[in-house]
């Protein structure tokens, strides 16, 4: 078993927000290009940093819109 990690931060609306996942996958799963099929990632979290959505004129941004899609 293998532990990974990743991380991608962009900006939207001049804000940036980031989502981090880490998780465990086995060798035999990583695929000739390094990548990893998502229901192959076993005790996985998702951490997400960004602003408050919750603030006054704040809009929901890409990924918590792709995040609330995948889960």
């Amino acid at each position: 078993t293998l532990l990974i990690e990743g991380e991608r931060t962009v900006r939207v609306n001049h804000d940036l927000q980031t989502a981090r996942l880490i998780g465990e996958v086995r060798s035999e799963d990583i695929r000739p290009d390094n990548s990893v099929l998502s229901e192959q990632i076993a005790n996985a979290t998702i951490d997400y940093r960004g602003p408050d959505p919750g603030q006054p004129g704040k809009r929901v941004g890409i990924i918590t819109r792709v995040l609330g899609w995948l889960f």
